[in-house]
């Protein structure tokens, strides 16, 4: 017994040389939620540049928000993301708001990896993946929000597996090779399925680290029993590093902190921007809608989107637009995000009640009339409505998809 405890030993020892040879180190800098903002991103460059080896991943929500890059289609910020030379995306639930061929184009520049559980024409996607760095075999599991999947009706082109399946499954795979570190990477926060991340972590106790994003919320390190779960701030206000080291004797030691955006950007990103915005000047900063009163704005605006519907009734959630010329710059910080239309047909009761629950912050909720005599009539309002709406979710499943996003109607140029 004696002898098989010191061959075990002796094997053990032997392993760990292998493994982890001279002290080494692996180390992870995340980034999610950006949003668009390259300048804090490369004023955050300067600091990565300090851990050339380190593995680099983005968790999704890369350029909406930013008007810059949101007319860009987000290809100056995957450019950005390949100067950094960052090793895998995890694209979050606004970057699935392009259109599948214009994503397609979008992240087919991306020279790393793209991981998660969906899939886009012949885009090559994986749900995991084995990176080695420094002697340590990382295993990445690639996740988006799992609402991703229970709304993807409304994304056409686009297919999403279920999230706890899917881990499952990436989890079986792993465990088939030998790997020093599995890491789950997803966009959505520190919960599943409505489930605590401390709960999910408990049952799956091989996962050593939860990197997450979408919530907004930065969590530079917090345990949950052996494994860390870590979230970088949103719009670029911080990335996470974080440090696996091995000890011969306690094993794997994880540490992980904020780097904020410090210092002069990055040259190279910051002539990258400079570049970008001063081909989209033209377009962003002359004037692109003529605004005569709000009133107006709004009820040409329902106009429009039933008209591009074929619908009896319109509804739009907007911000008070003040009388005057409007560049698109402005109006894209207004409308930040392509929501997409569609059509349901709704009972007058549903609709009255609709109107009355509370829109998003800083908006009215904007209706035509009523369709006199109709009890049920066909109503175009945007999937984000729909599935935000208490009264109005139990049509979820009975939709038409308008070939439009309710800001290409918008902002039409017969406004001008």
């Amino acid at each position: 017994m004696k002898r098989l405890r010191l061959l075990l030993f002796a094997l053990l020892f032997a392993f760990t040389l292998h493994a982890h040879a001279n002290g080494q180190s692996v180390q992870f800098i995340i980034t999610g939620d950006l949003h668009g903002q390259l300048k804090p991103l490369s004023q955050l460059a300067a600091l990565f540049r300090k851990y050339p080896d380190a593995v680099k991943i983005d968790l999704g929500d890369l350029f909406q928000g930013e008007p810059a890059h949101d007319i860009s289609n987000g290809e100056v910020m995957i450019d950005a993301l390949n100067a950094l030379k960052y090793d895998f995306i995890i694209p979050g639930n606004h970057d699935f708001e392009l259109s599948a061929g214009q994503f397609t184009r979008s992240y087919s520049r991306f020279s790393g990896t793209l991981l998660g559980q969906w899939r886009c024409g012949k885009l090559p996607v994986f749900p995991w993946k084995i990176i080695e760095r420094n002697k340590f075999k990382c295993a990445v599991i690639g996740m988006t929000d799992h609402g991703m999947y229970k709304i993807r009706r409304f994304f056409p082109g686009y297919s999403f597996e279920d999230e706890l399946p899917s881990i499952n499954a990436a989890l079986k795979e792993i465990s088939r090779h030998r790997v020093d570190i599995i890491i789950l990477a997803r966009h959505g926060g520190d919960y599943f399925h409505g489930m605590a991340a401390g709960k999910f972590l408990h049952d799956h106790p091989e996962i050593d680290m939860l990197f997450c994003a979408h919530t907004h919320r930065e969590i530079a390190g917090q345990r949950n029993g052996r494994s860390l779960i870590v979230q970088p701030g949103a719009y670029g206000a911080s990335a996470v590093l974080v440090t696996v080291k091995h000890d011969p004797v306690h094993g794997k030691i994880i540490t992980s902190n904020l780097l904020r955006p410090a210092g002069k950007p990055d040259a190279q990103l910051a002539a990258l921007n400079a570049r970008m915005r001063a081909a989209l000047a033209q377009r962003l900063y002359t004037p692109a809608i003529t605004v005569r009163d709000h009133d107006d704005f709004i009820r040409r605006t329902l106009k429009k989107l039933k008209t591009a519907a074929g619908a009896d009734a319109a509804v739009i959630d907007s911000p008070e637009l003040k009388r005057g010329n409007h560049t698109l710059n402005k109006m894209l910080k207004l409308f930040p995000y392509r929501n997409r239309l569609c059509v349901i047909t709704v009972s007058r009761k549903d609709f009255l009640a609709f109107l009355r629950e509370k829109p998003p912050r800083n908006r009215r909720r904007y209706a035509t009339p009523v369709p006199a005599g109709k009890t049920n009539f066909t109503l175009v309002l945007s999937t984000f409505q729909l599935n935000r709406s208490k009264r109005l979710k139990k049509y979820a499943k009975n939709v038409r998809l308008v070939p439009f996003i309710d800001r290409d109607i918008i902002f039409r140029k017969d406004d001008l």
